[in-house]
C-alpha cells in the first residue's frame, strides 16, 4: 500500500504539471478573446445575442465530443493543442456573458456624467465601466476556472497529460485509491483557483488593492509552482523519446508499461497516452504524433478493414497485418507468451 501511494505523489508534478498548462493557458486565451468581444457586444445587441447564442450552442456539445472533433480538425495532432482549443471554447461563455451583463449594468447616470465630463469612448470604457463591471466579470472568471479545470481531467482521452491520468488508469485497473486521488486533486485545485479568483473578485468590489495583489501573488504562485515540471522538461528536450498510446483497458494499460518498460531499458524514454480511443489513436498514428500502440486485432478486422465476416485466428493476423501495412503503413506485432514480455512479429 505504501509503495502505491508513493507511486501516485511520484507522478503528481508531471499530472499537476500538465493539468495547470492546460487549464492557466486555455483561461488566459480566454480572457483574450472574451473581454474584447464582451465589450463590442455589449455597445451593439445584436452581436450580443449572436455570439451568446454562439457561444450557448457550442457549450451544449459533450466534452468527449468536442475534444476528439478538435483532434480530427487539427489532422491527428494529440496532447496539449486539441486539449487547449476544447478548454478555450468551453471557457468563453461564462465570461463573454458577464462582461455583457457587467458592462450594461453600470448605472446609465455615472456614464452620461462621464460623457459630460468630455470623456471619449474608450476613457469611459476604461475608467468607468470596466472598474464597475470587474466584479461581474471577475465572476464569469471564477466559473470558467472551475469548468475549466474539472474539464482538463478529460484530455487524458486524446494524449494529453492532466490529473485525469489517475483517473482513468484507476478507472482501467481497479486502482480506487488513483481514481480517487485524480478526483481529490483535481477537486482541491479547482476549489484553490476559484478562492483566489474570488480574491480579485472581492478586491474589485471593495476597491481594495491589498486583497487584489493578494490574489494575483496567490495565482502567481500556484502558476509557477505548477507549471515547473513542464518547463524542466521542455528545457530537457524530446531526444530519442517514444509515445506510446493505448485505449483505457487493463491488458492495454498493462501491455503498454511493459513495452515503455523494455524501450527504457534499451535507452529511449518513454511517453505514454492512456486512455485515447482506438479511432484516435490511429489518427494520431497517421500524423506521427504516436510512435506506436497497443490494440486488438479485433478492431482493426471491424473499424479499418470494414470486415463482418469471422475468421480463424491465424487468418485473421495475416490478412490483419497486410491491411495494416498496406492502409496505415504500420507493422503489427503480438505477443505469444504474457511471459516473455517481449513482442514477436507475426508470422
Amino acid at each position: 500500500m505504501n509503495e502505491q501511494w508513493a507511486e501516485l505523489f511520484l507522478n503528481l508534478p508531471a499530472f499537476l504539471g500538465g493539468h495547470m498548462l492546460l487549464s492557466m493557458t486555455a483561461l488566459a486565451a480566454a480572457l483574450a478573446i472574451s473581454l474584447p468581444l464582451g465589450v463590442a457586444a455589449s455597445r451593439r445587441p445584436k452581436l450580443a445575442e449572436s455570439v451568446l447564442a454562439i457561444a450557448g450552442v457550442v457549450q451544449t456539445v459533450p466534452s468527449l465530443a468536442l475534444l476528439g472533433l478538435m483532434m480530427l480538425l487539427l489532422g491527428g495532432l494529440i496532447g496539449f493543442w486539441p486539449a487547449f482549443l476544447t478548454l478555450v471554447i468551453y471557457s468563453v461563455l461564462p465570461i463573454l456573458a458577464n462582461t455583457v451583463i457587467g458592462i450594461r449594468g453600470v448605472d446609465p447616470m455615472l456614464t452620461e456624467a462621464a460623457m459630460g465630463l468630455g470623456m471619449s469612448d474608450r476613457q469611459m470604457l476604461w475608467r468607468v465601466e470596466l472598474p464597475l463591471a470587474a466584479p461581474v466579470i471577475l465572476g464569469g472568471v471564477r466559473t470558467a476556472t472551475v469548468m475549466i479545470v474539472g474539464t482538463a481531467t478529460l484530455a487524458t482521452s486524446v494524449g494529453a497529460e492532466s490529473l485525469g491520468n489517475y483517473i482513468y488508469a484507476g478507472l482501467a485497473t481497479l486502482n480506487h485509491a488513483a481514481t480517487m486521488f485524480g478526483c481529490l486533486a483535481a477537486a482541491l485545485l479547482a476549489v484553490g483557483l476559484d478562492q483566489l479568483v474570488h480574491l480579485l473578485e472581492e478586491g474589485a468590489r471593495r476597491r481594495s488593492k491589498a486583497l487584489a495583489y493578494l490574489g494575483v501573488a496567490g495565482l502567481l504562485l500556484v502558476t509557477a509552482g505548477g507549471l515547473y515540471e513542464p518547463v524542466k522538461r521542455w528545457f530537457a528536450g524530446g531526444d530519442n523519446r517514444v509515445v506510446i498510446a493505448s485505449a483505457a483497458f487493463s491488458e492495454q494499460y498493462i501491455l503498454a508499461h511493459t513495452l515503455a518498460h523494455n524501450l527504457e531499458a534499451a535507452g529511449f524514454r518513454s511517453d505514454r497516452r492512456e486512455g485515447m480511443a482506438f479511432g484516435l489513436q490511429l489518427l494520431a498514428l497517421r500524423s506521427n504524433d504516436v510512435d506506436c500502440l497497443v490494440n486488438y486485432t479485433g478492431d482493426v478486422w471491424t473499424l479499418v478493414m470494414k470486415r463482418q465476416d469471422v475468421k480463424d485466428p491465424e487468418t485473421t493476423r495475416r490478412e490483419v497485418t497486410h491491411a495494416s501495412s498496406r492502409k496505415i503503413s504500420a507493422a503489427w506485432f503480438v505477443l505469444e507468451r504474457l511471459a516473455s514480455i517481449m513482442p514477436t512479429p507475426w508470422r
